[in-house]
């Protein structure tokens, strides 16, 4: 053991190396030798330190705390943190190679309310870095004190073992509670308009939109199709597309046939995965027996479909993670991408695709996220129950800041076992146990056994038993366990049963039987929101609830005459699911190996999941083995009918404004006119076209089908501010096919106008709009004569008329008024001056003729 009087002796250490950079060298042979020496000196004491833990002989040392309440003032019923707090932290403790920090504990908070009561809150203790808090609810008005005591602590283990920290206590302080109550800072709105990530940390609420997609066919491990943390497309229009292969009609040499777009031997649009605005997925290339090859995989852009970067490296992806680390030195949250093989798991960092490490010896198991994201692997096997977890094992090569763990994974690789958190032995459990699916407890079953383990430390929790003896062999085709009810379809019988696993009993069962026969190669289901859907090659989705197999509502594609042997056209029949989000069943007409020609009439359907009524539709065929993911509001998939990968979203507008740029006089008609356009990366700068037409003008843009004549555009309201700063409604107009929109409007005053076009927005695009201006002139001057006032012929009396006065009154020039006959009647140039001139001008034309012809005789 080391005395810290040991520690005493390295201090002048430092002196001559100080002096040896100030002083001049006289003896240079002699510097270089003392300079060597303390070299030896320093790397031998180094290696003493490193090899030898420090452990110190106890001490005894004085302590200081503090409490502060915050708001102060706060509002009654309203909640207070107390945060307590140390000078310094506690010290380090085991293991002493790699320490970590203690706690201060059994600190006490006394409370003294405003009547006098008091009381004490216990059971306190600090973090790491020496400071904690404690939640308190006020409940009178008046003046609350408060008292933190720390009672002292001895530390136990660890090199400062028997070191004592003595008691100490804060002094008073106050909290006044008020009736008017303390004000949350404002909420951030969801947003309903078009937006992209990242989402800015201010917006906390946007959370619940940002549910990542991070296990391919399902949207997380152990989870299924249903993601509950996204809005989704409510309407056709499609954000980009992506040439992945070649697709649609081949060639005139093939007649109809079409480029294969099926699973062997180079999957496309695997997993996928969608993390934080990016799609990642794979590009496999081809192997040996029909096996595609691992050969790297890429990034692209969500919001444009752009590639952001490309890794070309014999390795592809299985998972996302997204995991949230704290400790006293950082807190965060972390995205990877990870390749798990069979024997090693390659950890990838998600933002550039880097390479980060290896899990080298992995064994198999049923693999879960744990609550902060890590990796959990549940397994049984030799009659225990083990758990594995990814943070356990990547700790071991962590970095730590004096006595704090820093989350920085190393490079290099990783023994799995190191990862090991506890393996305990299971009682009365078969050799055939295995795990059947990881929710809120570990479920195992042996046939008809089933058992349920805790799955924080594997204790039992039930077993039950089921009676299946009526079930035909090969049943069930489905089956799948939410809320401790297990569902199983028997496609033999074309019905559900549902148990309760912690009884084993039938709690509902046989539903009624499918109407049609085609439903018995049913195969993919999902469980979401109290109810569970079904699919498949009879065409129609079914929804069930869950807990009396109730049939709720049903949907059928529709009758596909001669086109498919089916009936209907197939959904799901082949290697992937339908998927759930945003109160939506979204399915894609599919089957397992395509015919060498391919129906027509194959759809994209998004159907309300508690109506069963259709949302929208677009023509669309899954390709085989590609499955589609949502998240961040977009859907992706690969149409088998043409080899692209389609992104279904809220898109971008742009709208445009203008009016006459020269004055109009007042009273006139002013025309406005404008655009709005598709600013979506795939027809950007196209017309925005209404919700109810999107599925159409989509197919038109993008799938060669013919322009709809009655497709609808999109409203704009026009407003604008007069002259006096009044707001003036013009009124709403629609655009046309072109995109174009046009309204005349009187001006009511004359002036400069200030006229904005807004386009609210809609299912299919976000929100824009423009400005412009015009000037309307005041009305013409009283004083500027148009007719000739002076000339009154009607006014004059009939009766006193004759025609000795009425000649020389009428016809006499001093009469007249010179001044207003001349505007309104005398011309600039009078008439007999113009015919002067075209006589003379026909004159020297026949002239000009004359000449000419008499040149060429």
């Amino acid at each position: 053991m080391f005395h810290k009087q040991f520690f005493k002796t390295l201090k002048p250490l430092s002196s001559p190396l100080k002096n040896l950079e100030v002083k001049k060298m006289k003896n240079l042979k002699k510097s270089s030798k003392t300079l060597t020496m303390l070299l030896i000196l320093t790397l031998t004491i180094s290696m003493l330190l490193t090899a030898i833990p420090l452990i110190v002989e106890a001490e005894e040392f004085d302590t200081w705390i503090y409490l502060k309440p915050t708001p102060n003032p706060i509002g009654v019923n309203q909640q207070a943190i107390l945060q307590f707090f140390t000078p310094y932290p506690p010290p380090a403790q085991l293991p002493p190679e790699r320490p970590r920090y203690g706690y201060w504990t059994d600190i006490t908070i006394d409370v003294t309310r405003p009547d006098g009561e008091t009381e004490t809150l216990t059971g306190l203790q600090s973090y790491e870095a020496g400071a904690g808090y404690a939640t308190y609810t006020p409940t009178q008005v008046g003046v609350y004190t408060f008292k933190v005591n720390f009672p002292g602590q001895t530390i136990e283990i660890g090199p400062h073992a028997g070191d004592y920290y003595n008691p100490s206590s804060s002094p008073e302080v106050t909290l006044t509670v008020q009736t008017e109550q303390i004000s949350q800072w404002p909420s951030s709105e969801l947003p309903t308009d078009y937006w992209e990530t990242p989402i800015y940390a201010e917006n906390r609420e946007w959370a619940q939109l940002a549910g990542n997609w991070l296990n391919g066919e399902d949207y997380t491990l152990q989870g299924n199709g249903y993601n509950p943390y996204t809005t989704a497309p409510n309407s056709a229009h499609i954000l980009w597309t992506r040439q992945e292969m070649f697709g649609g009609i081949a060639s005139a040499e093939t007649a109809s046939y079409p480029w294969y777009t099926g699973r062997r031997p180079n999957e496309k649009l695997t997993p996928p995965l969608i993390i934080s605005g990016r799609l990642y997925y794979n590009h496999n290339g081809f192997g040996q027996y029909g096996e595609a090859q691992e050969s790297g995989f890429t990034c692209v852009d969500l919001y444009t479909g752009e590639v952001i970067w490309d890794k070309d490296i014999q390795d592809q992806l299985s998972i996302g993670q997204v995991y949230y680390f704290y400790s006293t030195a950082q807190s965060g949250v972390f995205g990877y991408l990870w390749s798990l093989g069979r024997s090693t798991w390659t950890m990838y960092e998600a933002f550039t695709g880097d390479k980060i490490l290896t899990i080298e010896n992995v064994s198999s198991g049923t693999n879960v996220f744990g609550d902060n994201g890590e990796i959990l692997s549940y397994s049984i096997d030799d009659g225990k129950l083990t758990l594995w977890n990814s943070t356990k094992v990547l700790l071991t090569g962590m970095r730590v800041i004096g006595v704090a763990i820093d989350w920085t994974p190393t490079s290099g690789a990783y023994n799995y076992d190191e990862g090991l958190q506890w393996s305990v032995p299971l009682e009365d459990a078969p050799e055939s146990l295995r795990i059947s699916k990881i929710d809120d407890v570990v479920y195992a079953n042996a046939g008809d056994l089933y058992i349920a383990y805790d799955k924080n430390d594997g204790t039992e929790l039930w077993r039950s038993t089921l009676d299946r003896s009526f079930v035909p062999p090969g049943s069930p085709q489905m089956s799948d366990i939410s809320e401790g009810i297990l569902v199983e379809y028997y496609h033999m019988l074309l019905q559900w049963y549902g148990y309760d696993l912690t009884t084993g009993e039938e709690i509902w069962g046989p539903t009624d039987i499918y109407e049609d026969p085609m439903a018995m190669f049913n195969r993919d289901m999902n469980i979401a929101n109290g109810k569970f859907y079904t699919t498949g090659y009879d065409g129609i989705v079914y929804a069930h609830d869950l807990e009396t197999g109730e049939r709720e509502w049903s949907w059928f594609t529709g009758s596909s005459g001669l086109e498919t042997p089916y009936g209907g056209w197939p959904l799901h029949g082949s290697y992937t699911s339908f998927k759930l989000a945003d109160g939506k069943v979204f399915v894609i007409n599919s089957e397992h190996t395509p015919g060498p020609v391919l129906y027509k009439g194959g759809k994209v359907i998004a159907i309300d999941d508690e109506s069963g009524e259709e949302v929208w539709s677009i023509s669309g065929t899954q390709a085989e083995a590609s499955p589609m993911a949502i998240a961040y509001g977009y859907l992706v998939y690969l149409n088998g009918y043409d080899g692209k990968l389609y992104c279904f979203g809220k898109g971008p507008s742009d709208t445009t404004v203008s009016a006459p740029q020269t004055s109009v006089a007042s009273g006139s008609s002013v025309m406005i006119t404008g655009t709005v356009t598709d600013q979506s990366p795939g027809q950007k700068g196209t017309p925005a076209i209404s919700d109810e037409s999107m599925s159409a003008w989509m197919e038109y843009l993008h799938m060669q089908k013919p322009m709809p004549d009655d497709a609808k555009g999109v409203t704009v309201m026009l407003t604008a501010i007069d002259p006096n700063g009044n707001y003036q409604e013009i009124g709403e107009v629609t655009t046309d096919l072109s995109g174009n929109f046009g309204k005349s409007w009187v001006p009511p005053v004359s002036g400069e106008y200030h006229v904005t076009a807004t386009f609210e927005g809609s299912e299919s695009y976000g929100s824009s709009f423009d400005t412009c201006y015009f000037v309307v002139d005041p009305a013409a001057s009283a004083s500027t004569p148009i007719e000739p006032d002076t000339e009154t012929p009607d006014t004059e009396t009939p009766d006193t008329e004759t025609p000795d006065t009425e000649a020389p009154d009428t016809e006499t020039p001093d009469t007249e008024t010179p001044d207003n006959e001349q505007v309104a009647e005398t011309p600039l140039i009078s008439t007999e001056v113009l015919i002067i001139a075209a006589v003379a001008v026909v004159c020297v034309i026949g002239v000009a003729v004359f000449f000419v012809l008499k040149k060429r005789k």
